[in-house]
């Protein structure tokens, strides 16, 4: 490949900090393995082979997908591109090692140096030297066993949990900030929002005036000195930053600084923030900005480590969802992992956490935990043994989010969410709501094709049950103490099968049948999987495929129970919330974008049906209609588009594009789900929704956290 051009191959190359094995197909960062796949490789080994120079996207084509292969090849380049500069840390704008040439192809742009014979010879005399140093080492054997076996930490407990505000309305997952009397948050008080404050030690909640509405406003830090509120304040399509004043005086902008988050230094002198995709950097009151880092995903939640040397930050990977804690280096803007991504089939959600003040302990709420409290403990003394892997707080009915650590390090604060939800079901004659089995909090409802039997999922427990719509009786399915999700009945309705969704280890699909019995995992322990649905034979499953150990976004792959065998579809990557027309003919998908896309089987091609960003789109029972929600967005409903087969297989243009149809107007409806905002059908075809009726409140959490 490229290097059969006459020239030498070496089998060890060097760049950056980085060592390529082309012999095994390994890369290294500064002696530590990066985890690769074969085209990404494959890809850096072209580019390797001709530094300097151009390899055009034909030349990868050619070499690796050949003619015969089935393929968008576009989206699949860009994909295996993307992930290579993600294993690399390196930017598109802002480019270390790789280049792109606008239509052309890329090129390799950083030095790269060859492992020799000759210096492979160069380097035994250094290895004999090295016999001293080995000797020294054996003879400090001893002292090595006392430091692997020194004691280790205890970990930190907490003591006492007290709720500051009972239940107040605190909308969404906003921040809270402390100046060390009081807690500051973004409040709902007779339908408008407010930026209010509550003492630490519990009281009344007292109203901060702010110059704006609050519902444009959203809290980002507070200075070191506790006088002044760091805030952006939403204005059409831009985010310009301030400061605001707590002792009286005019709110002050912060330069031309437009920031998505953003944090002061321990020592009020820097300012660190987010944007688009990259760090930034400014003086204490917005002056001299700087560009820190471009990342490979969208940063969130900047916090400066105490000593100021880095600034932690969530990445986001905007087409997988996987995110990510890193560390930029304030020095030299280099990007350093420092927990391993959350699974692509995870809650998206942000790391959102604090440090304490003497840097000992970094204290996180990932949403994909289930809404606990964990704690890393970042440095210790030589003589105790820490570990690196976190450990979890809190646990139990109240999720707790946005965690912040107290200016003396003795309490930390969080928003803590009580999740209930309220079954209800869409009159449409009538068009109201009104309770459906009893307002019970269960979701993810769904029905066998004869009407007699019902599966549901607890909320937010996340238990599968089945009910007999005819006897009454339910039967609780799966293992106690795992949450279960988007169960779907087989053709026959004799089976049901499901995803586990593990807080540790990838998702597995499971079936079972109706009436209980043993639980047969039928996905490969090393696939995180989601979202399974039966084909109309009954002998298939439709699922959302990723490689736990990879970093390819999920495809779309379709499971023969009877022999075991995994299909994939082409150009499926980021598809889910799948569902497998009534007729066999057609799968639905949610696409990357979040818009509507159909696969036609026959013609083996996806097609946008819907571009305009939905929640669970699902077929009618005649596959007449798709269904779905736009919970959260303005315009909040249940809409209906009329599906055309002709134009799914791009048979036909369509006229003018699609238009939905509203089945329900909701309004600002506080919609609630497990995997989102989630809506259903009852058996006469009117919708089902979540309501949720839990409530949200500040608490302070008392700890113990040993030096």
């Amino acid at each position: 490949m490229g290097s059969a051009q006459g020239q030498k191959v070496h089998q060890w190359l060097r760049f950056g900090v980085f060592d390529v094995d082309l012999s095994n197909g390994e890369l290294f960062r500064s002696g530590l393995r990066i985890p690769i796949q074969q085209q990404p490789f494959e890809i850096l080994r072209l580019l390797l082979a001709a530094p300097g120079e151009l390899v055009t996207r034909e030349l990868l084509r050619q070499a690796l997908w050949p003619s015969d292969t089935f393929v968008d090849f576009d989206a699949s380049l860009n994909a295996a591109i993307k992930r290579l500069r993600r294993a690399l840390h390196d930017s598109p704008a802002n480019p270390r090692f790789i280049a792109t040439v606008p239509r052309r192809g890329y090129r390799f742009i950083a030095p790269v140096a060859a492992r020799s014979a000759a210096n492979a010879a160069a380097a035994k005399p250094a290895a004999r030297r090295m016999w001293p140093v080995l000797t020294v080492a054996a003879a400090m054997a001893l002292l090595l066993l006392a430091y692997l076996f020194r004691p280790a930490y205890r970990e930190p407990k907490v003591t006492e949990m007290v709720n500051l505000t009972q239940p107040a309305s605190i909308p969404g997952e906003r921040q809270i900030v402390t100046d060390g009397a009081s807690v500051y948050f973004i409040e709902e008080t007779g339908g408008r929002l407010t930026l209010a404050r509550v003492p630490v030690g519990g009281g009344r909640i007292s109203p901060v005036p702010l110059p704006w509405d609050a519902a444009r406003v959203d809290l980002l830090d507070i200075s070191p000195d506790g006088a002044l509120l760091l805030v952006h304040v939403r204005e059409g399509g831009h985010l310009p930053l301030w400061s605001v004043p707590l002792q009286g005086g005019s709110p002050r902008r912060m330069g031309n600084i437009e920031a998505r988050d953003a944090a002061w230094s321990r020592d009020g002198k820097k300012l660190a923030y987010t944007f688009a995709s990259a760090v930034y950097l400014a003086g204490g009151n917005g002056s001299a900005r700087r560009l820190l880092a471009h990342t490979p995903g969208l940063p969130y939640d900047p916090r400066w480590s105490p000593d100021g040397r880095f600034v932690r930050v969530t990445l986001l990977d905007p087409d997988s969802r996987v995110s990510e804690l890193e560390d930029v280096d304030v020095a030299n803007g280099r990007l350093r992992p420092v927990l391993a991504p959350l699974p692509a089939a995870a809650l998206p959600g942000s790391w959102s956490g604090d440090w304490t003040p003497d840097g000992r302990y970094f204290v996180f709420a990932p949403q994909a935990s289930a809404g606990g409290l964990w704690v890393r403990r970042e440095r210790g003394a030589f003589w105790r043994r820490r570990s690196e892997e976190p450990v979890r707080l809190t646990t139990g009915p109240v999720s707790l989010l946005r965690p912040i650590v107290s200016r003396d390090g003795r309490h930390l604060f969080a928003i803590g969410y009580f999740q209930r939800g309220e079954l209800l079901r869409y009159d449409l004659k009538a068009k109201r709501l009104e309770p459906f089995w009893g307002g019970a909090s269960l979701e993810q409802v769904t029905f066998s094709r004869d009407g007699r039997w019902a599966a549901c999922v607890s909320y937010p427990g996340g238990e599968l049950w089945r009910l007999d719509l005819r006897g009454g009786s339910r039967l609780q399915l799966g293992a106690q103490g795992e949450r279960h999700l988007r169960p779907q009945w087989s053709p026959r309705g004799d089976r049901l099968a499901f995803t586990i969704a593990r807080r540790e280890g990838p998702w597995r699909i499971a079936v079972v049948a109706r009436d209980g019995g043993p639980i047969s995992e039928v996905t490969p322990p090393e696939v995180d999987a989601s979202d399974p649905v039966w084909a109309p034979d009954g002998q298939r499953l439709a699922f959302t495929y990723r490689d736990w150990h990879g970093s390819d976004p999920p495809r779309v792959a379709i499971l023969d129970l009877n022999r075991r065998r995994i299909e994939f579809l082409p150009a499926a990557e980021g598809m889910d919330s799948l569902q497998w027309s009534p007729d066999g003919r057609f799968l639905l998908a949610r696409s990357p974008g979040r818009g509507i896309a159909v696969f036609s089987f026959r013609r083996r091609l996806w097609r946008i049906v819907y571009a305009r960003s939905v929640n669970d789109p699902r077929w009618s029972p005649d596959g007449r209609y798709i269904y779905f929600n736009t919970f959260l967005q303005a315009q909040s409903g249940i809409f209906r588009l009329r599906f055309l087969p002709a134009v799914a297989e791009a048979l036909a243009p369509s006229a003018g594009g699609p238009v939905a149809e509203e089945v329900a107007s909701l309004r600002r409806f506080p919609a609630a789900g497990l995997l989102g905002p989630w809506s259903g059908f009852a058996p006469d075809g009117s919708p089902l929704v979540l309501r949720d009726v839990g409530h949200r409140a500040i608490y302070r959490l008392d700890w113990s956290a040993p030096r």
